[in-house]
């Protein structure tokens, strides 16, 4: 399992190089959703943080705490939700293995600068570990999210047989229909 301060600090980085907004909310979603798709690809948990839905989304309760890190992060007020989060210039951010990276990379390049209620939103009410959930304070359930394969797209192959098929199908029930 990965450090989350690993998580953030990458996803800051991430944001630097898309120039995209970054409050300390947006972060925690971002960071959510980070593990939520590494999930969906590997099964297994990327980090050991216990999420759990607090007010109205995915929340850590020691998220303060992890940002208190003064060697990693900069953070102006850490009790306005909005405030910006960047990297201490002097802090050293651990090299990620490559399929985590590039998740993070997606993520940051897919939902970054999406519109915050759009967001939100999307973590809210599309999420696996979020529709199941009950009641405040319970904790979420990845074991919920389906595998990357169920949201592939798949191809059809041999449409013009599939369309022939159908066809003969409904030519079939239009043979046998009365006339209006």
């Amino acid at each position: 399992m990965i450090d989350f301060k690993t998580i953030l600090s990458n996803i800051l980085k991430h944001f630097k190089e898309y120039g995209t907004g970054y409050g300390k909310t947006r972060l925690l979603k971002i960071a959510y959703l980070v593990e939520l798709f590494y999930y969906r690809n590997e099964m297994k948990r990327l980090t050991s943080e216990e999420w759990i839905f607090y007010k109205f989304g995915p929340y850590l309760m020691n998220y303060d705490n992890i940002l208190n890190d003064k060697k990693i992060f900069v953070v102006k007020d850490m009790k306005d939700d909005f405030t910006k989060v960047t990297l201490n210039d002097s802090a050293t951010i651990p090299e990620l293995p490559s399929e985590i990276n590039l998740i993070i990379n997606h993520i940051v390049k897919e939902y970054g600068d999406m519109d915050f209620y759009k967001l939100l939103d999307y973590v809210y009410y599309d999420t696996e570990p979020m529709i199941d959930v009950k009641k405040r304070l319970d904790k979420l359930d990845f074991s919920l999210v389906k595998p990357k394969k169920y949201y592939d797209i798949k191809e059809f192959k041999n449409i013009d047989k599939v369309l022939e098929k159908l066809n003969l199908k409904y030519q079939e029930r239009f043979k046998n229909a009365r006339k209006i």
